[in-house]
């Protein structure tokens, strides 16, 4: 998020999500918030909630790259 104040509050959420999944057990989670959080917000968001086209092919080749790795399994 392009709003330090949201971002931490995403991060919050992402861990309370975190703790609950792992009380569920063998759920993989694929965390797109932490590649996306170090990217430099001027070049890759184009408003305070949506991403350039940069950082969506970023994302794509990350949620690829998790399918065909679980297809393997």
């Amino acid at each position: 998020l392009k709003k330090p104040e949201m971002t931490a509050k995403a991060k919050e959420l992402n861990d309370a999500c975190r703790k609950v999944v792992a009380e569920f057990g063998g759920i993989e989670i694929n965390d797109l918030f932490k590649p996306m959080d170090a990217l430099n917000r001027d070049i890759h968001w184009s408003d305070t909630f949506h991403f350039r086209k940069t950082a969506k092919d970023m994302q794509a080749a990350q949620v690829s790259e998790a399918c065909l790795s679980a297809i393997k399994k």
